[in-house]
This record gives C-alpha cells, sequence and structure tokens, in this order.
C-alpha cells in the first residue's frame, strides 16, 4: 500500500491521518528499508523495514546575542526564513538583511540598523574579513584531524521556491575548511569554516566528502547512521569581525538548538561544551 497509508494504518502507529504522515515523509522522517522515503505515494512491500522518526515542533525564540546603535546578532532558529520583512516582524525592529542562513540552519546571523553599516558589512564580507564557523553532524567516522574541501559550485536547479547546487568544475569557486571535533562509528561532529560563501556550500561539500549533514535529505538519501532527523543539523556557532564604526573586535558564539543538542548527546558521551 502507499507509505502515507500505512504509516496512518498500521497498527500501533503514532501517526493518526494521512496528513500527519505526509508532513513526517516532507521533513525526512521515514525510511524504508534504510533508504529515505520522499513520496507519500511509494509502496510498501510485504517484508519492508519501514522505520519513523520523532516529529517535533519547537517554539521558536529568537534571541538577540549582541546589540549597539549600528547591527545587531540573533540567534535564528531553524523555523525561521531569512528574509527581512519576517525577521523584522519577528524580532520587532525594522533591520537590514546583509547575508542569510538557510531556512532550517541556526544560528548567528548579522543584521544591519542602517545603510551606512549595511554598506560597511557587505565590504567586510566581500573582502572575507567576517570569520564565521558553523557546527556539522555529519555522516559516518571521519579518519582525519581537520582538511580542506576545494570545489566549484553552480546551480542544479532552481524554482520559486527552491535552488539546489552541484559540485561542477565550471562554477563559481567554493573552499570549506573543516576540523573533526569527535567521532564514533555512525557520525562526525565537525567545525566548519566557509572561506567562500556560496548557497548550500557545507551542504553540498560535506556530500561530496561521503559525509552529509545528518537530515540533509535535499542532498543525501542514505545514511549509515540510524538516526533520523526533521532538518540538516547545521549551526551557525562563531562570528568574529572588526567592527566598521568604532573599531573593536566582536566575537560572538552560540550553542546549538535543542534538537541538534539531542542528537549529539544520543551519539556522545563527552559534553559538548568541552568540545567548543
Amino acid at each position: 500500500m502507499p507509505l502515507a497509508a500505512f504509516l496512518s494504518s498500521a497498527a500501533g502507529s503514532p501517526i493518526p491521518s494521512n496528513k500527519q504522515a505526509r508532513a513526517y515523509i516532507d521533513q525526512g522522517l521515514c525510511r524504508i528499508n534504510g533508504v529515505l522515503a520522499r513520496k507519500a505515494s511509494q509502496e510498501v512491500l510485504p517484508g519492508d523495514l519501514v522505520e519513523v522518526g520523532e516529529l517535533s515542533y519547537e517554539e521558536a525564540a529568537c534571541p538577540i546575542l549582541y546589540e549597539d546603535d549600528d547591527l545587531l546578532i540573533i540567534d535564528k532558529p531553524p523555523t525561521l526564513t531569512s528574509d527581512q520583512e519576517t525577521l523584522s516582524r519577528y524580532i520587532k525592529q525594522p533591520i537590514i538583511l546583509v547575508h542569510r542562513l538557510d531556512k532550517t540552519t541556526s544560528g548567528l546571523l548579522l543584521l544591519a540598523k542602517n545603510r551606512d553599516m549595511e554598506i560597511a558589512l557587505l565590504e567586510l564580507f566581500k573582502t572575507r574579513c567576517i570569520k564565521k564557523e558553523y557546527l556539522a553532524l555529519v555522516d559516518g567516522k571521519i579518519a582525519h584531524a581537520k582538511g580542506v574541501i576545494d570545489s566549484p559550485l553552480t546551480i542544479a536547479s532552481k524554482s520559486a521556491s527552491h535552488v539546489l547546487m552541484k559540485a561542477n568544475d565550471k562554477g563559481q569557486k567554493a573552499i570549506t575548511h573543516w576540523e573533526k571535533l569527535i567521532s564514533c562509528e555512525d557520525a562526525s561532529l565537525l567545525r566548519v569554516m566557509p572561506i567562500t560563501g556560496k548557497t548550500h556550500q557545507i551542504r553540498v561539500h560535506m556530500q561530496c566528502f561521503n559525509h552529509p549533514i545528518l537530515g540533509d535529505v535535499r542532498y543525501a538519501q542514505k545514511y549509515q547512521c540510524p538516526l533520523l532527523v526533521p532538518r540538516p543539523l547545521l549551526h551557525a556557532f562563531r562570528l568574529q569581525f572588526l567592527h566598521p564604526r568604532i573599531k573593536q573586535e566582536i566575537v560572538v558564539q552560540s550553542l546549538p538548538p535543542k534538537d541538534f543538542l539531542e542528537a549529539y548527546n544520543s551519539l556522545f558521551s563527552k559534553p559538548i561544551e568541552g568540545l567548543l
């Protein structure tokens, strides 16, 4: 029978309806015989192993971690889109967007309060004077302590609501540095430092590296790690730059949100704070 119908009718299933079954499937929380299921209509056959993760809806807190007359830095939850109107309404003040995070990526987002600061921050991004660090939970055990992924990226497909990137020698230059913080047989926690800032850069580079980000169903279908998570576990952890007006070094860090930490704690016994 179709997967959605199976999920909502199987004995002991916690899913009460086809509509909720589709929500699980859309968020990458279902696997059939170890392979992520992408369609509600996908057939379930006798003998198939169907796995279901946990669907959770978290209150979207969006704290301001730094603020002055010119700029602010927020800790964006993985439920908010990085667009100017949404963020202005959410934090209840006008802002100017100078860079973006994917909707499903949590963490630090730098925002300008006036046009002069917008211009100054855009110049810092252009000249790579803003250091960004991410935390990523990726599939599989990584042997090396650190490395560099230098793989140009180009658009694979694009629609009004989605863009998909791919590695291509004729694409735009994209460089990502990474450092392993901890590994187990199923997964690794990485500190990731993108030198360039291309769309989905870290996500595509990790997939090219054969260690896709856990939960990134756009760029990977099969994982060694048994965890099923509802979003790519990527968190913008640290920002560092020289403030254009006051000429002081600004350094802000934030721990990952609850869903990221729960996934980490299910894989590793060492507290994440001791690694950072």
